[in-house]
């Protein structure tokens, strides 16, 4: 092992070759070796990038930096499994019914339910409401949504697309259609309100 001061450029073990001068020498090879021990030491404390512990705070920024180079790698893939283009929301506000299990004119079930949000200051509040329906199976996730309670907060991720049609006055009229794909509960009915029922 060899120190970096070039002054000190020798190795750390001092060997003696003869046996006879092993006694002699020893205290002189202890004390070498103890004042080089000493050099090590003071350039050790005068170079901290040497003997100081890599900051934390820049191992978590290179972390942070990693992970988000990882995520933007993901988020412009160019796989053929995404759509080329797609429309979402996500939505939270209170449920203004029971969900309501209905059947499609295939005969396919789905659940419908409204979600009402509140904008605007609070002496004129606007509530907006979004129909989504939800297409999940036969199950316990499908018997969970139909079970929850008009006033219930939820969160609600889904997929939009906007329909045109003819009503039976021949009237174009347009849809808003969102169609769940994640949903979770962040309140149960309000007690005022269970109260005033």
């Amino acid at each position: 092992m060899y120190f970096v001061d070039d002054s000190l450029r020798t190795p750390l073990d001092n060997t003696v070759t003869s046996s006879s001068s092993r006694d002699a020498t020893i205290g002189e090879s202890h004390s070498t070796r103890a004042s080089d021990y000493n050099t090590i030491s003071a350039i050790l404390i005068t170079l901290p990038s040497i003997s100081s512990p890599p900051n934390p705070a820049s191992k978590m920024s290179s972390f942070l930096l990693r992970r988000a180079a990882t995520t933007t790698a993901r988020s412009f893939s160019t796989s053929a499994s995404r759509p080329a283009s797609f429309a979402k929301i996500t939505i939270v506000g209170r449920l203004g019914d029971v969900p309501e299990l209905q059947a499609t004119s295939t005969g396919k079930e789905l659940l419908k339910y409204n979600v009402g949000t509140s904008s605007g200051p609070k002496d004129n509040q606007q509530t907006n409401w979004f129909r989504v329906a939800s297409f999940l199976p036969e199950g316990p996730q499908r018997d969970y949504i139909a079970g929850l309670e008009k006033g219930t907060l939820v969160y609600v991720e889904g997929d939009v697309s906007i329909n045109q049609y003819q009503d039976g006055e021949g009237v174009t009229r347009r849809s808003f259609n969102i169609v769940q794909r994640k949903l979770e509960v962040l309140a149960r009915k309000r007690q005022q309100e269970s109260e005033e029922m």
